[in-house]
């Protein structure tokens, strides 16, 4: 019996070794990771560079500065051919004239009614139906124009609208069509609209049109479009060009340079000098773009310089991607 409860005891003994033991080679659980921030202003920043490499990898700075100016939307336009309008446009020069003779017949036979000239009632008649069959097809044909033109073009009376459609089917001005993405903020009746090349570069021409007016949608291209005239020689018909205005309310901040702008990560970038040799990387809402670049309402302070070149190298810099050099 005592040898039995001496095999109970250690055995017992001998788990409660095993157990303690287990215990303290236990892995302790892995802290929960922490959802990564969104944070302005890159973790990895500042970036320390010495004057000399500063001067190799060209950075230059410009001191913030406040402003404020009116959203800009982007958009795409395309200059329509000429010919895509012109038979629309004879084709309502003819039918008015048309109708215009009928008319004028019409009041001459009724002028005359009881007078040595009058002609037969069954004469009058005949004018009467063919001055309503006249006017009826000048009516479709203003109607296909405006299907073609849009509703409410910017001409004020019939001498001002008769030039500029002869202008439009001649080629002499031309018709520029410019669409909006839907996912872009709502656009106002634009007074013009600001005009370049796709490919453009720093030096590339850019040009302003003449009086918008709103189109029908664009049955290839989601979103929203608008009609405009131009009077610019250099663009050719059927170019594709990109197209800027104005929208919303002034915001209100510091302008940050379209050329201080940097991509990385999916994100817009600019970097900040706060000290002297010192660069910090911060994000940037492209949202809230202006004329000459973009309002940064929030991650710049009054004093702080803007990187305005060499700031891709130091981004290449700062992520290891490249030497400034």
């Amino acid at each position: 019996m005592n040898t039995l409860t001496r095999g109970i005891a250690s055995a017992s003994a001998l788990c409660i070794v095993l157990i303690f033991v287990g215990a303290c080679h236990r892995t302790a659980p892995a802290e929960d990771a922490a959802p990564p921030e969104v944070a302005a202003e890159s973790k990895d920043s500042p970036l320390t560079l010495t004057a000399e490499e500063q001067a190799k990898a060209g950075v230059t700075t410009t001191k913030a500065e406040t402003g404020e100016g009116r959203q800009q939307v982007m958009g795409y336009g395309v200059v329509l051919s000429h010919d895509a309008i012109a038979q629309v446009v004879a084709d309502v020069l003819q039918a008015e004239a048309v109708a215009r003779q009928s008319k004028a017949a019409l009041d001459r036979a009724r002028r005359l009614a009881g007078t040595p000239g009058a002609i037969s009632s069954d004469l009058q008649e005949a004018a009467a139906r063919q001055a309503a069959v006249d006017d009826t097809a000048a009516t479709l044909a203003n109607q296909k124009l405006s299907a073609a033109i849009g509703q409410s073009p910017p001409w004020h009376n019939a001498t001002e609208r008769t030039r500029a459609l002869r202008d439009i089917a001649s080629g002499e001005t031309k018709l520029l069509r410019v669409t909006f993405s839907l996912n872009d903020p709502r656009v106002g009746l634009p007074a013009t609209f600001q005009l370049s090349r796709i490919n453009r570069d720093a030096h590339a021409s850019q040009w302003q049109s003449d009086t918008a007016w709103p189109a029908p949608a664009d049955s290839a291209v989601p979103g929203y479009s608008y009609f405009a005239l131009l009077h610019i020689p250099e663009v050719a018909e059927g170019e594709h060009l990109l197209a800027s205005t104005a929208s919303g309310e002034n915001e209100h901040g510091f302008v940050i340079p379209g050329s201080a702008v940097v991509l990385y990560d999916g994100r817009s970038w600019f970097y900040l000098e706060r000290t002297p040799g010192q660069f910090a990387r911060v994000g940037l809402d492209t949202n809230k773009r202006i004329e000459i670049g973009y309002i940064a309402t929030s991650g710049v302070n009054s004093g702080d310089q803007i990187v305005t070149s060499g700031a891709g190298l130091l981004l290449a810099r700062e992520t290891g991607t490249a030497e400034p050099d």
